[in-house]
C-alpha cells in the first residue's frame, strides 16, 4: 500500500491585487426586496481583537518550539480549542450546555502599545479554551 500527499491548491502570490480584486468583486448577498437583509445602522458594543502568536506547554512531551513548547495564534490571548463532543453549530441549535460559553473578551486581557516590537511576558501564554462572542 502506498500513500500519497494531498493535492495542495495553487494560491495567488501574498501581492495579487487583480486575484483579491476579482474574488472581492465576486462576492454577492441574496438579499434582494422578498428577502432584505437588515444592517445595524448603529454601534452597540465596542471590540478590540488582538491576533498573537503565544506558547502552550506540552506536558509529557517535547514539542519543536521554544524551551518544547508548541506556537499557537490567539485572539485576545485565547487560543480556540475545538469541542470534543458536539460541534459548536450542533450545541446551539441542540440547547447543549458546557460545549462552548459565550464570555469571549470584547478587549485583550491587559494594555499595551499595540504596535511595541516586545509585549508583555504576561500574554506569552495564551489560555486554551472554546469562548465564542
Amino acid at each position: 500500500s502506498t500513500t500519497s500527499s494531498p493535492t495542495m491548491p495553487s494560491l495567488p502570490f501574498y501581492n495579487d491585487t487583480n486575484t483579491v480584486t476579482s474574488f472581492a468583486d465576486g462576492l454577492r448577498s441574496l438579499a434582494s426586496h422578498d428577502h432584505p437583509v437588515f444592517v445595524p445602522r448603529t454601534v452597540d458594543e465596542n471590540l478590540l481583537y488582538t491576533i498573537g502568536l503565544g506558547l502552550i506547554s506540552c506536558p509529557g512531551q517535547s514539542c519543536g518550539g521554544p524551551n518544547g513548547s508548541r506556537f499557537a495564534a490567539s485572539m485576545n490571548n485565547i487560543s480556540f480549542v475545538l469541542p470534543t463532543s458536539f460541534s459548536i453549530l450542533q450545541a446551539q441549535q441542540l440547547g447543549k450546555k458546557g460545549v462552548f460559553t459565550t464570555d469571549f473578551p470584547d478587549n485583550p486581557p491587559l494594555q499595551f502599545d499595540y504596535t511595541a516590537q516586545n509585549i508583555s511576558t504576561a500574554l506569552s501564554s495564551p489560555v486554551k479554551d472554546t469562548r465564542v462572542k
